[in-house]
């Protein structure tokens, strides 16, 4: 269980208390990319990397060889959530399995299963991209699904999950950088992946 964090000290102790009481017994990495709100945990990056960095960073401190990303600001999410995204992995039916989650401020579908930071996949698939990893920030997501354009990918739905809005975290001006700099990098992803 890897989840990259980034000043979410208001929802990750709750996604913590859901995955650790999990029995399937995960083994959980949390990466602090930078965080300054005093969500300080377990592997604590010095400064603000981004989301691929930080993945990446969970990656090489995991032992596991089934990787389920979580985000560090969902809520409502339950063990049979948990089950639905690791089921299809575990039985051998597909190689990635996407959350689709909601957006809490407007319950709508959140991003586009595509871009979704709720995923399950194999470690022997993602292990050689390692660095490249590293260096796509919020387009680590639109990465990890052209490793897996010819693989098996499924999406399963999450009706009771919720991304936070950056806009109930952040300040206006924050929320709308950040907003910015997500689909820059999004879209820096897609354009690599016409180009190939």
């Amino acid at each position: 269980m890897i989840i990259p964090i980034f000043n979410e000290e208001k929802t990750i102790g709750d996604v913590i208390k859901i995955v650790g009481s999990w029995p399937m017994q995960p083994e959980i990495v949390v990466v602090d990319d930078g965080s300054t709100d005093g969500s300080d945990l377990f592997v604590k990056l010095k400064q603000n990397h981004g989301k691929g960095w930080a993945l990446a960073q969970g990656i090489k401190e995991s032992g596991g060889e089934v990787l389920m990303f979580l985000d560090g600001d969902i809520v409502g999410l339950t063990h049979k959530d948990l089950e639905k995204l690791i089921a299809p992995i575990l039985n051998n039916r597909v190689d990635m399995v996407l959350g689709a989650v909601r957006f809490l401020r407007f319950k709508l579908l959140g991003p586009v299963p595509a871009i979704s930071g709720v995923r399950v996949v194999l470690r022997k698939n993602v292990d050689s991209h390692f660095e490249t990893m590293k260096t796509t920030g919020y387009g680590v997501e639109m990465l990890l699904n052209k490793i897996h354009a010819n693989l098996r990918v499924m999406t399963v739905d999450l009706p009771t999950v919720y991304i936070v809005d950056k806009l109930k975290k952040q300040s206006i001006g924050v929320a709308l950088t950040s907003y910015i700099k997500e689909w820059e990098e999004v879209g820096k992803q897609i354009l690599a992946g016409w180009k190939t």
